[in-house]
């Protein structure tokens, strides 16, 4: 799914040719880097191509890349200090700094860049939510990511992180850029908070911020159109959204995911909070088609493994695992 071309030109070969491994051998980079180490190579290259970026040192000469068409550039630094003389509207990056930095500014200047990857296909949006805390909502939501993205082909997966107190304070604020993006109904999203995130485990994250009354200002509107337009550019396989029980302002924007999975500890005293979130989402008009795509998962107190979540789903897909009005009937008949 490599969608972007970034042209690399540096005089030093063994950095262009390791930067370009990393790039090019991660399926989960939207982006192709073409490296180069002679001006000659790059001026007949850029006679019949067009990058969508150019990553260059800044001692070689610019002119050989004045094309008719303006093509944004992000120039390499050997010491840091010589872009402070620089134009602040001017992209620069350290040399030296770790190739997962190259890869988001890359990516922060090819989201401005308007790219449909596969345009109609269908994507995944899963909400792992309990009304009930402390039953390892955060850590099956991170393992569903896992088990997505081994899935066979490549899978793009997402995750983020929409808790009400995260564990570690995220303090570049991604989280609070993420929402901006959605407020402003922001173009190429998808990229957009590909920047914002890290890879870690084969998908990515976009952490929980620190101040979940932020989060509580998202209207449904916001959600609808953050789940369509994620889908309508095609990059993402598989949306996964950590919910807090107390994040959203309204149980009904759990109703737009096409699966919500409801974790849960086998205590009265939670099956009964669980008997009640129920009574609140049946006065919903959506409740029908959510019942349907709402199922509790028993957790033992150990946070579920790859293997677990694999039975999970198959047992979701192949219509074996009790929805949440199943489950609260079970609830029901124990309690008479």
């Amino acid at each position: 799914m490599k969608n972007y071309r970034v042209l690399l030109f540096d005089e030093e070969e063994q950095f262009v040719v390791t930067l370009m491994n990393y790039v090019n051998r991660n399926s989960q980079i939207p982006i192709l880097i073409l490296a180069f180490t002679n001006e000659e190579e790059v001026a007949d290259f850029l006679i019949g191509h067009k990058p969508d970026l150019i990553v260059v040192n800044r001692k070689i000469d610019s002119s050989i890349f004045c094309t008719e068409e303006k093509i944004p550039v992000i120039w390499i630094v050997d010491e840091w200090k010589e872009q402070e003389e620089e134009p602040k509207e001017e992209s620069y990056i350290f040399k030296y700094s770790p190739a997962s930095v190259y890869v988001h500014r890359m990516l922060g200047v090819l989201s401005e860049k308007k790219c449909n990857f596969a345009y109609g296909k269908q994507m995944n949006a899963v909400a792992v939510y309990s009304p009930v805390g402390r039953c390892g909502t955060t850590g099956l939501a991170k393992e569903l990511c896992r088990t997505y993205s081994a899935q066979g082909g490549g899978k793009a997966v997402l995750y983020i992180g929409w808790e009400e107190f995260p564990s570690q304070w995220d303090d570049e604020r991604r989280m609070e850029q993420c929402l901006y993006y959605i407020k402003q109904r922001t173009d190429n999203i998808s990229m957009k908070l590909k920047a914002l995130s890290m890879e870690k485990q084969g998908y990515d994250q976009l952490p929980s911020g620190g101040i979940y009354s932020e989060l509580r200002e998202l209207e449904l509107d916001d959600i609808r159109w953050l789940l369509e337009r994620i889908e309508a550019e095609g990059y993402y396989d598989f949306l996964v959204v950590d919910v807090g029980s107390g994040s959203l302002s309204k149980l009904e924007f759990l109703t737009e995911f096409n699966v919500v999975y409801l974790p849960y500890l086998q205590e009265l005293h939670v099956e009964q909070k669980i008997s009640q979130f129920v009574k609140m989402m049946q006065l919903l008009p959506e409740w029908e088609g959510f019942s349907e795509k709402c199922f509790p998962v028993l957790m033992t107190g150990q946070i579920m493994n790859m293997e677990q979540c694999q039975l999970l789903e198959q047992e979701r897909k192949g219509g074996n695992l009790q929805t949440i009005q199943q489950v609260v009937e079970e609830f029901d008949r124990k309690s008479l």
